[in-house]
């Protein structure tokens, strides 16, 4: 189960976590699509950018089918 919100940083910044290696913030065509280590992210990342686009933030709900170690398929409801 993945869960992500939309934020405001917190004085503006922010730093890799545990489970990362790198942080920045970037604007759609700044993203290094072929550098993201996991499909989810990618994928909620286009659904971001594509709900910026519109001006109107949507709670999406689906499921993520891993097809193999790279690829995912995602349904959504």
């Amino acid at each position: 189960v993945y869960t992500m919100y939309r934020g405001i940083l917190d004085q503006g910044a922010a730093s890799p976590g545990e489970e990362s290696l790198e942080v920045m913030l970037a604007s759609e065509d700044e993203v290094p699509w072929d550098k993201l280590s996991f499909p989810v992210i990618i994928e909620t990342l286009k659904l971001y950018y594509e709900d910026r686009q519109s001006g109107r933030y949507a709670t999406h709900y689906g499921e993520i089918i891993k097809l193999d170690q790279k690829t995912i398929r995602v349904e959504h409801y």
